[in-house]
């Protein structure tokens, strides 16, 4: 952050608010003094993360952050919200880290006071259920919240797949099949347009020429094939080669 030309001025404690009879605690990674010496007044609250290089790839605003599908990405959003609110900031700025490259993404955010009204009415819930020494209810059964809750067993009713299934804790693995998921539709279009285009270029070039077209060339050639198990014994297959011949 300095090296992009922001003055940081970090904490190294942990602060305590009381608000509607909770007490909430956290540790602000740091207020912005400065971007370029132009000094802000008041100073905004700034919040270091880091996320996988697929879901960072998916977040380019702090309203993205709020609409995560993943709770913890949410909690980024709720957290510096809150902060703002209990420091009575309206600015802040969130920079978040890709691990997989190491990039910055530098998200402003002002301070939405409906969002940290919701916050708070949950906040007030909770207090009251502490107080009264009582478990809140179950929430819906939620792989990004429950798979890597440690108490998730006692949670009841119990969640039941039914006979055969296997429930599956890997947040990691859940991301890939995300992203397996949203590439899906490029490879079945990529497997139409293949063949139809093949198919073309063999009724455009005959067997052992190479066919030339902007800066692709495709090759055919017939390659026999030999099968012990069946009366005909060879066949010919053509395939067609393609190369971009370019950079």
């Amino acid at each position: 952050m300095e090296q992009l030309g922001f003055e940081i001025t970090e904490s190294d404690r942990a602060t305590q608010w009381r608000v509607k009879g909770a007490l909430i605690s956290g540790k602000i990674d740091g207020k912005l003094k400065a971007y370029k010496k132009e000094r802000y007044q008041p100073m905004p609250i700034w919040e270091a993360k880091s996320m996988s290089g697929y879901q960072w790839d998916q977040i380019d605003s702090f309203n993205d952050l709020k609409k995560s599908p993943h709770h913890y990405t949410r909690n980024y959003a709720a957290q510096l919200q809150m902060y703002m609110y209990l420091e009575a900031t309206p600015r802040g700025f969130l920079s978040l880290e890709s691990k997989a490259t190491g990039l910055l993404k530098i998200l402003p955010a002002e301070l939405d006071f409906g969002y940290v009204e919701e916050i708070l009415q949950r906040v007030e819930r909770l207090q009251g259920m502490l107080d009264a020494g009582v478990d809140p209810p179950p929430i819906p059964y939620d792989h990004g919240i429950c798979g890597d809750c440690g108490f998730n067993h006692l949670c009841f009713p119990p969640r039941d797949a039914g006979e055969g299934f296997v429930p599956i804790e890997d947040t990691v693995l859940l991301e890939d099949l995300e992203r397996r998921a949203a590439l899906d539709p490029g490879r079945k279009e990529y497997d139409d347009l293949d063949k139809s285009v093949k198919e073309r270029l063999k009724k455009l070039v005959g067997p052992g020429q190479t066919g030339m077209l902007g800066e692709f060339t495709a090759e055919i050639k017939e390659v026999g094939k030999h099968f012990k198990a069946t009366a005909e014994r060879d066949t010919t297959e053509i395939h067609v080669v393609i190369r971009r011949v370019g950079p």
